[in-house]
């Protein structure tokens, strides 16, 4: 029984050894295809990342390029707007002449032509400043708001992505967790099932051992009761062999005693018999 029982602790240890074998090694096939799955996920985020980032860069160089040709353009019509209104201005020059001239002396016709071309000439120069100013600004400002707007939108690309690495990282963060937790939760379910086998095993070789202390105990009790019988039998036979023996005795010694009387009244009939 003893080595039975040992037989039974031993495969007990060696299942729970080789449950807990194949438990870590499950735990670790589990955490490396996470890890290899972070990474994965890792560098796809870090190449989009980057794609993103070289396409807004490249767009923005193209922009760049191509400002100058929107910017001419910009100024081109600006120029034919200038014309348009240095004409408009002639027009309005020459009404003004003729109606000037029509309230003037002739004499003084001449006189006030040049007055008025002067006029005319501090207007139209006046005018042409107020243009090139326009145009530089709108070109100054432009190119400002350009840059600026790439900033800000290349800024706002960089603090997108950062948001949603850090959203991925959140994320890779809770699977582990998870993950670890379900290995705790394992590890618990394998001990829970080992002390429980074991304990069965305890109580099924307790039961065997009481089992076998209760059939030792009725083969002793069988024994001794057979043995108590044989002694009881035994004793029986000896005492009534001894009162037999003394019977014998008792006869042999009564039988002995009366002999001895009838050889003493011989003995003393002849005693008497002499003396007469």
């Amino acid at each position: 029984l003893e080595t039975s029982h040992a037989l039974l602790r031993k495969h007990h240890e060696q299942t729970k050894q080789l449950e807990l074998s194949l438990l870590i090694e499950s735990q670790r096939m589990k955490r490396r295809h996470l890890e290899k799955q972070h990474e994965a996920e890792t560098s796809n985020q870090l190449q989009y990342n980057q794609r993103v980032t070289d396409e807004t860069m490249k767009r923005h160089a193209l922009q760049s390029k191509q400002q100058p040709k929107e910017l001419k353009a910009k100024e081109l019509q600006i120029r034919k707007q200038y014309r348009q209104a240095v004409k408009t201005q002639l027009r309005q020059s020459k009404l003004l002449q003729a109606q000037v001239l029509s309230c003037t002396p002739k004499e003084e016709h001449r006189e006030m032509i040049v007055k008025l071309k002067e006029e005319q000439k501090r207007k139209l120069a006046t005018l042409a400043g107020q243009y090139e100013s326009t145009i530089e600004s709108l070109l100054r400002d432009l190119t400002v708001k350009l840059e600026s707007w790439q900033e800000d939108e290349l800024k706002a690309l960089k603090e997108k992505l950062e948001k949603e690495m850090d959203m991925l990282k959140d994320f890779q963060s809770r699977q582990k967790s998870c993950l670890e937790e379900n290995c705790k939760r394992e590890e618990q379910k394998l001990a829970e099932r080992t002390s429980i086998r074991k304990a069965v095993i305890e109580k099924k070789m307790e039961e065997e051992r009481a089992s076998l202390e209760t059939e030792r105990q009725k083969i002793l009790k069988t024994i001794e009761e057979k043995h108590r019988i044989e002694k009881s039998t035994f004793f029986d036979d000896e005492e009534r062999a001894l009162n037999e023996h003394t019977q014998q005795i008792s006869l042999s010694a009564s039988q002995f005693s009366s002999q001895d009387t009838l050889c003493s009244i011989s003995s003393n009939l002849h005693s008497l018999a002499t003396n007469s």
